[in-house]
């Protein structure tokens, strides 16, 4: 592979910056964290490319094509909307069009009883619509999401974990499993995410940790994933003292992609039904999951429920076909099921994904 001037220069100074940073930390003893090396680069490039377009104006093409491909394949961020990292992606691993989809009618909005909305297309992470996005509401069942995030981490799927009697006795949707019967790790997860079953959660977050650590973790993960406006207070999803357990509808976004990122998860969220049984096969239960959407919308993909006093009703709901793949999340909704049905058909109504 040949480098052209323009980036044999880019790769000069990017180098030349990275050992200044180095060495700034040798002399100074200040550990300067990585995440700061795509921002610095970010300014190095803006600065950098006004001089190149000036000095290799006269004799070279190669830079601009480089440049304008750079643009496309997502490098240089346009309009403030690009990340330098896309989830795992390393920048510019993903193309990304951020045209489409293409709005081609203006429809009115239908009417809803949800709070607060967010639909996005997580193909070209374009915003279709949002409406209260940013407020801060009770995050109610949507909040196993993360702790099979947690639970993925700290168990392998058939580790064997025991019933307690305080998680078979758990104030919240259970799949009646007895204390002192044993399951895996899988069953417990399905449990978990096709039936929101609340005794499944609570056992997967004492079992291997305490539950103080295993609450950590999963705060510590939506820092992680910068859900700047979450607060876990329980693994289950049950409403905090004095509305202490939150989230809104942009940071169960980024905590759905993070989840459908797993295999596991992703496969869990789309089963309609599960048969569950202890390791002595002392209990069997069936478990029918709690999205009906699943049932009605053959395209739809999860991902998760909700219902408290607090909250209301939640959902978070993926549809996935050969063009689209958009995200829909209700918070506050009195009709979860009825609102996104509706959003749904807006937006396919108002947008247009045909790249011709």
């Amino acid at each position: 592979m040949e480098f052209t001037v323009g980036q044999k220069l880019q790769l000069s100074l990017v180098k030349a910056l990275i050992n200044a940073i180095w060495a700034l930390e040798s002399v100074t003893g200040v550990r300067i964290n990585i995440p700061v090396y795509p921002a610095l680069y970010g300014i190095y490039l803006g600065v950098f490319n006004t001089f190149l377009i000036f000095l290799l104006a006269s004799f070279s093409t190669d830079y601009f094509a480089w440049l304008g491909q750079g643009i496309v394949s997502g490098l240089y961020p346009q309009s403030g909307q690009g990340n330098y990292f896309q989830g795992n992606n390393i920048l510019g691993a993903a193309i990304i069009n951020r045209d489409i989809p293409i709005m081609v009618n203006d429809i009115r909005f239908p009417q809803i009883t949800a709070d607060a909305v967010l639909i996005v297309d997580r193909n070209n992470k374009k915003t279709l619509f949002e409406q209260n996005s940013s407020t801060r509401l009770a995050s109610a069942s949507t909040t196993k999401l993360m702790t099979a995030l947690i639970a993925m981490e700290i168990y392998d799927l058939e580790d064997l974990v025991t019933i307690s009697e305080e998680c078979a006795s758990i104030d919240s949707t259970r799949a009646g499993l007895p204390a002192g019967t044993e399951y895996r790790v899988r069953d417990l997860l399905n449990a978990m995410l096709v039936s929101s079953a609340g005794d499944a959660a609570c056992a997967l977050s004492e079992s291997k940790v305490n539950t103080d650590e295993f609450l950590y973790k999963m705060n510590q993960k939506a820092y992680q994933l910068k859900m700047d406006s979450t607060f876990f207070t329980n693994a289950i999803g049950l409403d905090g003292y004095n509305r202490a357990h939150f989230s809104n509808a942009s940071d169960l976004y980024k905590l759905t992609v993070a989840a459908m990122a797993n295999k596991t998860i992703s496969g869990i969220v789309k089963t309609k039904e599960y048969s569950i049984k202890s390791t002595d096969e002392s209990y069997i239960g069936s478990l029918t999951t709690t999205n009906q959407l699943l049932w009605e919308i053959p395209q739809t993909v999860g991902v998760k429920t909700g219902t408290t006093v607090e909250a209301g009703q939640v959902l978070i709901y993926e549809y996935r076909d050969e063009q689209k793949d958009v995200v829909i999340i209700v918070m506050g909704s009195e009709d979860r099921f009825s609102d996104t049905r509706s959003l749904l058909n807006w937006a396919f109504a108002s947008y247009s994904w045909d790249i011709k």
